[in-house]
């Protein structure tokens, strides 16, 4: 399909792209080959917007709707060659807007067919009718819709309800059962605590006890060394101060005597040897 964009001013006028002044809709008896891209701005925004189609020699202009900013080029006016012309109006039923003539021109060729004309189109009135009736079907639909989303939202409420019952209640299990072991863990730690106590008593009094037991060992070992050292001592002494009495017993009375006489002696050139006195020589 061709499309022509055309735009809708607050001033009425029709605008076309670029400086083009009328359309160019092909040859005689082309049909549903074109279509209007129609672009509403300032006052036509929000109307209800049809077009009325002036055929060369006709009286009363078909009227076609625009819809969703399309509209369609009837059979009827490219059935016959020559210039004619769209007019647009808007209306929201309390304001009604109109355009300038848009022209339009069809070309003539020597033809395809019997000189019958096509059916006219379906007129605007009842294009708006059919979109009416469509919006109230569809209307009535999303209400039906509505309803079964309602109901399906009660439902849904409904189990959450009961689930939130459901999760109430086990938080309270749960908050009951949390309160039974704090109170077993309370329980067994004092047991243990006592556990530890009495074995730390235990340990306690048998290091105590082992410590008095080594240390009387210590002692009575220590004064039994000290007993032996003692008279070890004593009888190293008796036997040292029995042997020096009896050194003492072999030693002259006279013994200051001799050695006045053995220094004479050796004085002359003898000297003394294991007891006896030799001559002493000199060998020159």
């Amino acid at each position: 399909m061709i499309e022509f964009p055309i735009t809708l001013t607050s001033g009425g006028s029709v605008c076309l792209p670029g400086h083009a002044s009328a359309l160019a809709l092909g040859y005689a008896k082309n049909k549903s080959v074109y279509r209007l891209a129609v672009t509403a701005t300032g006052e036509w925004e929000g109307l209800t917007i049809q077009a009325f189609w002036h055929v060369p020699g006709g009286s009363d202009p078909a009227s076609t709707l625009v819809v969703d900013g399309y509209v369609a080029v009837p059979a009827s006016v490219t059935a016959q060659p020559g210039n004619g012309c769209a007019t647009f109006e808007g209306s929201d039923g309390s304001r009604t807007v109109t355009s300038a003539d848009l022209r339009y021109r069809v070309s003539a060729n020597s033809g395809t067919e019997d000189g019958t004309m096509p059916e006219p189109g379906t007129p605007a009135w009842q294009q708006l009718v059919g979109a009416v009736k469509s919006d109230a079907a569809a209307v009535q639909q999303a209400a039906q819709a509505a309803v079964g989303a309602a109901d399906r939202s009660a439902k849904a409420a409904s189990k959450a309800e009961a689930a939130a019952g459901r999760a109430e209640r086990a938080q309270k299990a749960a908050e009951s059962a949390k309160a039974d072991a704090l109170d077993a863990i309370g329980t067994s730690k004092q047991d243990a605590l006592d556990a530890v106590q009495q074995a730390q008593n235990g340990a306690v009094k048998a290091v105590t006890d082992t410590q008095t037991t080594a240390t009387k060992a210590v002692q009575t070992a220590q004064s039994t060394a000290t007993g032996a050292v003692t008279k070890a001592q004593t009888t190293a002494t008796a036997a040292v101060e029995k042997k020096g009495e009896e050194v003492l017993a072999t030693i002259p009375e006279d013994y200051t005597n001799i050695l006045a006489r053995v220094a004479a002696l050796e004085s002359c050139g003898f000297v003394v040897v294991n007891g006896k006195v030799c001559m002493k020589y000199v060998k020159t």
